[in-house]
């Protein structure tokens, strides 16, 4: 009689639903590979909002809230407890992993239902879905960021009526469905290509640029469609295993995590993106059907919505859950080492320890490498708040950071020029030391123990870069200090000056080096916590140099200044001219406009190298032609 009853239309969705969440958290830690790449974006760009849209056309029936609350305490508690032990950290004012969308189920089901039945409320929300987006406030604390930017989805399914669902699916074919399913494949293609989809795209972030803007925009659009495509095309009638997950897709939600988050380690890094789709699929499935059956879900649920019969058997199954969960993340730590390096060795032979990169040189090219110049740069030296913390000794009541360059040490050393970026002061005081973890919710402040410059001096760089945006993160006086402490090692440094005539004589910093002249100049983008236009006009307008978007008003002025300081460098007949620009998106993998802009200039004004810092991630490295 149940089966009669239930609507396997939308249990077959939320079983194709959960079964592409599974499988995108098998393939997050592989998107390295571009086809592993290319089939996650297209999984995140619709799956959230579709489950979105149906929780919200469920939401005329009766919730407990309770159960949605004890959820998140039970496995928000041990997602906590899996940060702590792999990162080291934890916040208890942000949701972890999966945990985002329980508090935004309560808060969604709680208001929409209030809401709904003012006028324009659904224009209204989806102009601050995508409005949110310029506020750098609104992050993933509380899951604020995607509470706000998924509602207008949730608030569509609750204004839909059953009767509409049936009318439309009566209405247009199947073949609707493929055509809607297939404009959205072809728009995820090419918007994967023309936009470089980031993370912080998906997660509903802050906007990188402004510009971004229309990029959520075209990513609703593509949620939209493929939710159009599922509610045509999926049949209304029960299939085999699907309408099993679907209808007990809370219970593979979840407990999917568990077995995703340490398995995204053990892939081994030589696999092509087709075998890392094919485990992760086959992966997938077993796990669904692990955590999709009635029993798993009965069990959970007997867990969530405890009766007085059974608040014993709760009792006992959180601690066991716990336990086991504890467990897990030990096993899989203790033995990770163990897997990855078996699965990186040949079978029965010796193993030796040479530097990759010769492994794709000739022997030609190899000599040639051995005799040329070598420079190393670094981006970015910085230590987060509990970086710092960690590197307070005990035994000697002070601080030491040389640890941090344990293993890269002889690189820096051996190289004939090393290069770094003091991303951040060197404050002093310890009152002023950096407060901040990234993603821990708190607004960064970034300040360094001067020790932090005696391990960068005694690991073997030559010169540090001052100029980025993290400069003025503790005033102008720290900015002055810093300065003086570099001065007190010995470690030369460029991108920061003291007043207009230090700028003007230090600007162009030369290195004579192996026969070879090098003019370096450096430049940020911008300081955090000061408005760039007002220090470009103000009285610390000699703090640093700046660059700045191709949009602004000032930017032809800059562009002009700019080629300024490549004409004086080239007065000084150096051999090269190096650009050190603190610029660029963070943690995407491609150029942005800002980037590519900037580095057109510095080539036409005669750059030539380029190495650019800031976007905290490995991006692509030209080689052009001079001339």
């Amino acid at each position: 009689m149940e089966e009669k009853k239930r609507s396997f239309l939308w249990d077959n969705a939320k079983g194709l639903l959960i079964f592409l969440v599974v499988f995108g958290h098998f393939l997050y830690g592989n998107t390295d590979h571009s086809g592993a790449l290319l089939v996650l974006t297209a999984i995140y760009s619709f799956h959230m909002p579709a489950f979105a849209f149906i929780s919200g056309f469920f939401t005329r029936e009766k919730y407990d809230f309770r159960k949605l609350l004890t959820a998140y305490v039970i496995f928000n508690g041990l997602f906590l407890f899996y940060r702590l032990y792999e990162k080291g950290t934890f916040t208890l004012i942000q949701p972890y992993y999966v945990c985002w969308y329980l508090i935004a189920l309560i808060v969604w089901r709680y208001i929409t239902p209030r809401i709904a039945k003012f006028r324009f409320t659904f224009p209204i929300l989806l102009a601050v879905s995508l409005v949110c987006g310029f506020a750098s406030e609104i992050t993933n604390i509380f899951a604020l960021a995607r509470i706000l930017s998924f509602w207008p989805f949730f608030m569509g399914g609750y204004l839909f009526q059953k009767q509409d669902i049936k009318k439309l699916r009566k209405k247009y074919s199947s073949l609707w469905g493929l055509a809607f399913g297939l404009f959205f494949l072809v728009s995820v293609i090419q918007g994967s290509t023309l936009f470089h989809i980031t993370d912080a795209d998906y997660t509903m972030m802050p906007y990188a640029e402004p510009a971004r803007v229309f990029l959520r925009v075209i990513l609703f659009a593509c949620a939209g469609f493929a939710i159009l495509s599922i509610l045509f095309t999926m049949p209304d009638k029960k299939l085999p295993l699907i309408s099993s997950w679907g209808k007990n897709s809370m219970s593979i939600f979840l407990l999917h995590r568990f077995f995703t988050l340490p398995a995204g380690k053990l892939f081994p890094s030589d696999l092509r993106s087709i075998e890392i789709l094919g485990i992760s699929f086959a992966l997938s499935f077993v796990l669904c059907l692990l955590l999709g059956n009635d029993w798993t879900a009965s069990v959970l649920n007997r867990i969530l919505s405890p009766s007085k019969k059974n608040e014993s058997f709760c009792r006992t199954a959180i601690v066991s859950l716990i336990a086991c969960s504890v467990a897990a993340v030990v096993i899989v730590h203790s033995v990770l080492p163990f897997l990855t390096s078996s699965s990186n060795q040949d079978s029965g032979k010796p193993q030796v320890k040479t530097d990759p990169i010769y492994g794709v040189m000739s022997e030609a090219q190899s000599q040639e490498y051995d005799q040329a110049f070598k420079i190393v740069f670094s981006g970015d030296l910085i230590l987060l708040e509990d970086q710092v913390k960690r590197g307070y000794k005990e035994s000697s009541g002070t601080y030491d950071f040389h640890d941090c360059f344990e293993y890269t040490k002889d690189e820096i050393s051996s190289a004939d020029l090393a290069i770094g970026v003091l991303e951040g002061p060197l404050v002093g005081d310890p009152s002023l030391y950096s407060i901040g973890n990234y993603d821990d919710g708190k607004i960064l402040h970034i300040g360094f123990p001067d020790a932090w410059a005696e391990a960068i001096k005694d690991s073997g760089f030559d010169l540090v870069t001052t100029s980025n945006n993290h400069l003025l993160d503790r005033g102008e006086d720290s900015a002055y200090r810093t300065m003086d402490v570099l001065d007190d090692l010995g470690l030369p440094f460029t991108g920061s000056y003291r007043n207009q005539e230090d700028k003007d004589r230090r600007h162009i910093h030369i290195i004579e080096k192996d026969g070879l002249r090098i003019a370096v100049l450096s430049y940020t983008f911008g300081t955090n916590f000061y408005k760039t236009e007002d220090l470009m006009s103000g009285p610390m307008s000699h703090i640093t140099s700046f660059i700045v978007d191709p949009s602004d008003a000032d930017y032809e002025k800059v562009k002009a200044s700019v080629k300024e300081d490549f004409d004086a460098a080239k007065a000084l007949s150096p051999d090269l001219i190096l650009v050190l620009p603190h610029m660029g998106t963070q943690f995407l993998d491609a150029p942005d406009e800002f980037q590519r802009a900037w580095h057109d200039n510095f080539v036409e004004f005669g750059a030539d190298v380029i190495l650019a810092d800031h976007t905290h991630s490995v991006q692509p490295a030209f080689l052009e032609e001079a001339g």
